[in-house]
C-alpha cells in the first residue's frame, strides 16, 4: 500500500510539470468554473494536470467562494487529489449540469454542496478498462519488474482496493451515509447511477437545496 501511495505521489509530482489544459478553467469574479467537457478542451476528462491549475487559481484568487463543476469523469486518482486540494479552501461546490464518476470526489470536497435544478450527480465504481490494462502493462512492466501478466494482475488487485478505500474515505470525510457510499461502489463501471434529489439529500451528498437560487 505504501508503494502504491508513493507511485500516486510521484505521478502527481511529475505531472506538475505537464502542460495543463487551461481551457477547463474560467474565473468570473468569485466563481471558478471547471468544465472538462468544454468545446475548446483538448482532453475531455479529469486529469492529473488539472491539479496544478486548480491550486494556482485557489492560491492566487482568495476571493473565490465557489467552484462550479461540469464533468463526466476521468482519472479516479486525479479526482481524489483534486478533492483533497479543494477541501483545504473550504468553499462551495455547485453543479448545474452534470458531475459524474471521478468528478464526485471533487464535488464532495465542498464545504457546502449544491445541486441546481436539472443537475445530475452520477455514481459508479472505478475500474480498469481492457485497453488501459494493456497500455499500462506494456509501458511499465519492465520498470515495475512485472515478469508476467500474473504479477501485474496482483498489482492491479492491490491498486483497485487502495483506490476504493480512498474513495470510501472521501465519502466518510464528507459525512455521507455509509449505505449510500456502499451502493455507489457497487454500480458497474459501464453503468451510471443517478440518484434522486431526495436520496442525495437524505444521504448528505448535497447540503444545500436552493432549487430556485440561480
Amino acid at each position: 500500500m505504501k508503494k502504491l501511495a508513493s507511485i500516486t505521489f510521484v505521478s502527481i509530482l511529475m505531472c506538475s510539470f505537464c502542460s495543463a489544459d487551461e481551457n477547463k478553467f474560467t474565473l468570473d469574479g468569485s466563481i471558478l468554473y471547471y468544465n472538462s467537457e468544454a468545446d475548446n478542451v483538448e482532453k475531455k476528462r479529469i486529469d492529473y494536470t488539472d491539479i496544478k491549475s486548480l491550486r494556482s487559481y485557489l492560491n492566487s484568487h482568495p476571493e473565490i467562494t465557489s467552484v462550479h463543476l461540469n464533468s463526466y469523469g476521468g482519472s479516479t486518482e486525479a479526482g481524489i487529489e483534486l478533492g483533497r486540494l479543494l477541501s483545504d479552501f473550504k468553499i462551495e461546490t455547485i453543479v448545474t449540469e452534470e458531475c459524474s464518476s471521478a468528478c464526485i470526489s471533487v464535488f464532495l470536497a465542498g464545504e457546502k454542496r449544491t445541486l441546481k435544478n436539472g443537475g445530475l450527480l452520477g455514481f459508479h465504481r472505478p475500474e480498469w478498462t481492457v485497453d488501459g490494462l494493456k497500455k499500462y502493462y506494456s509501458k511499465n512492466s519492465e520498470s515495475e519488474g512485472w515478469n508476467s501478466p500474473f504479477a501485474f494482475a496482483s498489482w492491479v488487485q492491490q491498486d483497485t482496493l487502495f483506490v476504493a478505500a480512498e474513495l470510501l474515505e472521501s465519502y466518510i470525510r464528507a459525512g455521507i451515509d455509509f449505505d449510500f457510499a456502499k451502493r455507489s461502489l457497487q454500480v458497474p463501471f459501464d453503468q451510471m447511477w443517478y440518484p434522486s434529489r431526495e436520496k442525495l439529500i437524505q444521504a448528505g451528498v448535497i447540503t444545500s437545496n436552493n432549487l430556485n437560487n440561480f
